[in-house]
């Protein structure tokens, strides 16, 4: 069946699993398939067939990559980028081929879930600068925007966090880190009190570096206070151990930057 075309076999497969659901009567065919015609655009349609009839991950996963390298560049790529960016122990090049996907694709609704999921793949210098790089597109764009509605807004927050992880361990990236959290959180979608943050984000280095931010003089106690009364709201909606965490971050900003009523926000 491998002399037939390309196009012909990924309709054949794809037909099937999508009618049948029996991964088993096809796996090794397809297994062939993709491992003769990963490069073929289609192939892209017989890995969505295959996961969708909830077969095996490890059948497509180094076809998709193998794909995705080709195709990164396209928007068609919104489903392989998904898939890949979930799985464990990404090879660098698909992290980079990932990033370079959402920077084009900025305006894909999906880009926030894909960058989240590739953030948790962020373990060299190359990545982190690469990331950084895809972060300043995508925040530009929405920074931008006068409304952002929850759940992007959300999303949002926790890249910040992961920048500010990730700086921790690259402080090459700290001026740029610092900037774009300084652009989010001047955004007025950004930090809601609607509800309370989730439990990954709550980390005390999120405040940290709100007092390296004052200290550094880039932000402002009377300019931005109203962005910083919006932050300590989102700080207090934390998990009570969380928030316990923050007693000596506090106390330094009531001595360092005086303000009963806006550090007293966060009541333990």
């Amino acid at each position: 069946m491998l002399t037939e075309s390309p196009k012909r076999l990924n309709f054949v497969y794809k037909s099937w699993l999508d009618a049948t659901k029996d991964r088993d009567f096809v796996r090794i065919d397809v297994q062939a398939w993709l491992s003769r015609f990963a490069e073929h655009f289609e192939a892209d349609y017989v890995c969505r067939a295959w996961l969708e009839a909830k077969g095996e991950p490890e059948v497509v996963r180094e076809p998709a990559i193998r794909w995705l390298r080709i195709y990164h560049e396209k928007e068609e790529a919104v489903f392989v980028t998904k898939f890949l960016a979930r799985l464990p122990d990404l090879p660098f090049q698909a992290v980079l081929d990932i990033l370079t996907w959402c920077r084009i694709h900025v305006k894909n609704p999906d880009v926030l879930w894909r960058l989240t999921g590739a953030a948790n793949h962020i373990m060299h210098a190359e990545t982190a600068t690469d990331f950084c790089h895809t972060c300043e597109t995508i925040i530009a764009h929405y920074t931008v925007q006068p409304h952002i509605d929850e759940e992007s807004a959300n999303q949002l927050d926790v890249i910040i966090s992961y920048l500010i992880g990730i700086s921790l361990r690259a402080p090459v990236l700290n001026n740029t880190v610092d900037s774009l959290f300084v652009l989010w959180l001047r955004h007025p979608g950004s930090y809601s009190e609607k509800k309370a943050p989730f439990y990954g984000v709550q980390r005390k280095s999120y405040l940290q570096r709100v007092v390296l931010l004052l200290k550094g003089q880039k932000l402002n106690m009377i300019t931005d206070r109203d962005v910083l009364i919006r932050f300590i709201h989102w700080v207090n909606l934390w998990r009570p151990e969380k928030k316990a965490q923050l007693r000596g971050i506090i106390n330094h900003l009531r001595n360092d930057f005086p303000d009963p009523d806006l550090w007293d926000l966060v009541m333990y």
